[in-house]
């Protein structure tokens, strides 16, 4: 995916669990360049998603759409947390990146954090790389289904699986695995666990649409009235610049 991919600083890869022996180097090398190629040809993708995640006691299940063009992304989830007991109403949160400025919704709490990179410069360098770690969590939330990071450099163990009807390539890369369609080569689920085998993420694609035309109107978040965006760079920059204060006093 040319210009998708060219937005990535670094991804955050979501992961699985069953594994059954491991490719030789140059299986893992094909099977890679054979994902990488198919989405190189994507200049647009579309999907519907489902998440499962389980974080210090706590259950999130959600589902919505992710659209991706051009270098932007937009993500719409409908979540339900659900904890000792009790179950949460469900809320809604909107990812969006135009390009320039990540735009973070929570429709909840009506609350809305804007990340805009081209003033990302003006920080200290500590802050950059805190701001950028944030980016790349963002990015990794998303874009991994689109851009899929791999390194043939890195061994990874990689099996095979059915699931849903369908024969899937599981590579797995630490405490992630990612499964890749054997027909199409491309991604439709993802899962993390932790050092115990427990499933922590499970991130699942229905409905995949490739290179079908999206409105540019999409990727333009409007910001709801009444609503003040808190600026997180300036909030940042404020901080900094405060602590630097402090120091010198």
């Amino acid at each position: 995916m040319r210009k998708i991919v060219s937005i990535s600083a670094g991804m955050v890869v979501l992961g699985l669990f069953f594994l059954i022996g491991t490719a030789q180097g140059a299986d893992q090398e094909t099977l890679i360049k054979k994902i990488r190629d198919n989405y190189q040809e994507l200049t647009t993708f579309q999907a519907d998603i489902y998440i499962q995640r389980t974080e210090k006691g706590k259950e999130l299940q959600g589902e919505g759409k992710i659209w991706a063009k051009e270098g932007k992304f937009r993500m719409e989830i409908e979540a339900i947390a659900s904890g000792s007991g009790e179950k949460g109403a469900a809320e809604k949160d909107t990812i969006v990146f135009d390009g320039k400025v990540f735009w973070i919704y929570s429709e909840a709490t009506n609350e809305l954090i804007a990340i805009d990179l081209t003033k990302s410069a003006d920080l200290p360098g500590l802050a950059r790389a805190q701001l950028q770690e944030i980016v790349n969590k963002l990015e990794g939330v998303v874009l991994n289904f689109f851009s899929p990071q791999f390194s043939p450099e890195k061994e990874m163990e990689i099996s095979e699986n059915e699931w849903k009807g369908k024969s899937f390539y599981v590579l797995k890369d630490g405490q992630t695995e990612t499964w890749a369609n054997k027909e199409d080569y491309f991604i439709y689920r993802v899962i993390t666990y932790d050092e115990a085998e427990n499933v922590t993420s499970d991130v699942e694609l229905t409905v995949i649409n490739l290179n079908e035309k999206i409105s540019d109107e999409l990727f333009t978040f409007q910001v709801p009235e009444g609503v003040q965006p808190l600026d997180m760079v300036e909030m940042m920059k404020t901080m900094f610049e405060a602590f630097e204060e402090q120091k010198s006093d």
